[in-house]
C-alpha cells in the first residue's frame, strides 16, 4: 500500500511538473507568435521604405541625362562633348543650362564610364532626350572618335 501511495504521489508530482512546463511553453508560444506578427509588420514597413527610397532616388534624378558610349579621353571637356552632341541632334545645350556633368563608372566595366549630365530644367532634359531618340544611332565617329560604337542617350535611372 505504501508503494502504491508513493507511486501515486510521484505521478501527481510528475503531472504537476508537466502541467507547469506546458503552461510555460504556451506562454512562450504566444510570445513567438507575437514576435512573428511583429516581424511581418516590420517586413512590410521595410518594403514600403524601400519603395519610398527608390521613388525619392528616381525623383532626385528627374533632370539627369545619361550618355553612354562616348570613348574616354584624358584631355576631354565634357561640356564640349555635350555641346557637340546637342548640335548633332539639333538640340543645343548651353553651358549655363547644365547643373553638373561628370563621368561615372558603369556596372558593366571599369573602362567604360557614362556621362551624367544634370540640367536645371526638366523640360530641357526632356527636349534633349526626345531629340536624341530621333537619332537612334549616333556613331561616336560623328563626335570625332575613331572606331567606337554608338552613343546612347537616355534618362538616368536608378538600378
Amino acid at each position: 500500500m505504501s508503494n502504491l501511495k508513493s507511486s501515486i504521489e510521484f505521478a501527481h508530482e510528475t503531472a504537476d511538473q508537466l502541467s507547469a512546463t506546458a503552461k510555460s511553453l504556451e506562454g512562450r508560444i504566444v510570445q513567438v507568435e507575437e514576435h512573428t506578427n511583429l516581424i511581418h509588420a516590420m517586413a512590410a514597413d521595410l518594403n514600403k521604405f524601400k519603395e519610398d527610397l527608390q521613388d525619392k532616388e528616381q525623383w532626385a534624378r528627374a533632370n539627369n541625362v545619361e550618355i553612354r558610349g562616348v570613348p574616354l579621353k584624358k584631355t576631354e571637356n565634357l561640356y564640349d562633348i555635350v555641346g557637340l552632341i546637342g548640335n548633332i541632334i539639333k538640340c543645343p545645350v548651353r553651358k549655363e543650362d547644365i547643373n553638373y556633368i561628370a563621368r561615372v563608372p558603369s556596372l558593366k566595366s571599369d573602362s567604360e564610364k557614362s556621362i551624367i549630365m544634370s540640367l536645371h530644367n526638366r523640360y530641357s532634359k526632356e527636349e534633349f532626350i526626345s531629340a536624341a531618340r530621333q537619332h537612334r544611332e549616333l556613331p561616336a565617329s560623328q563626335l570625332g572618335y575613331s572606331g567606337g560604337g554608338n552613343v546612347y542617350i537616355n534618362d538616368h535611372l536608378t538600378l
